[in-house]
């Protein structure tokens, strides 16, 4: 077997990995040729998992209109069909919402972490020194800071990975 069929086999049957993981890539890639600052850049990945539930819904009506006929095979009559489509389209917009509450987090969490950054870098070009291991405000801005990013690293994981469980149940759903 050649090795472009492989991996286009590889992609077609790993599709809700593919998917967010291109949009991310190009998300980055535009951002990154109309340059950008890095804190833009990072704010712009923050949507990334509502974007993701967005494209969700859109494969999901897309199944409803019969374009997938995938998803109306597995129900007994097109009623049935429909039906469990707006089901599970009210269960995306609920998880969408609760995701719009984690995304507030995650923004209250990247200020506060960018604040503690910017509170560090502005004490040692006050001091003028780059050693702060005596300073037991610096060691308090520290410990703040991983904390914020511990938080931020948490909250972004738990978000990416419910909306790519989303996704991969509505591909998995219209196949």
């Amino acid at each position: 077997m050649d090795v472009d069929k492989t991996v286009i086999a590889w992609l077609r049957g790993n599709l809700f990995l593919v998917i967010p993981f291109t949009i991310l890539g190009l998300r980055l890639i535009i951002r990154w040729v109309t340059r950008e600052e890095a804190k833009e850049i990072f704010r712009s990945l923050l949507s990334l998992p509502q974007d993701l539930m967005f494209i969700s819904m859109g494969l999901l009506l897309s199944a409803l209109a019969r374009i997938a006929p995938g998803f109306a095979r597995r129900y007994a009559s097109d009623r049935e069909a429909d039906l469990a489509g707006a089901c599970w389209l009210l269960a995306l917009i609920v998880v969408t919402i609760l995701l719009v509450y984690l995304g507030r987090v995650l923004t209250i969490l990247w200020q506060k972490f960018y604040s503690a950054l910017k509170q560090i870098r502005d004490r040692r070009s006050l001091d003028g020194t780059r050693q702060d291991t005596g300073n037991i405000q610096v060691a308090g801005r520290m410990f703040w800071l991983l904390a914020y990013w511990a938080s931020l690293v948490l909250v972004l994981s738990i978000e990416v990975s419910v909306s790519v469980w989303c996704l991969w149940c509505v591909i998995y759903l219209i196949r």
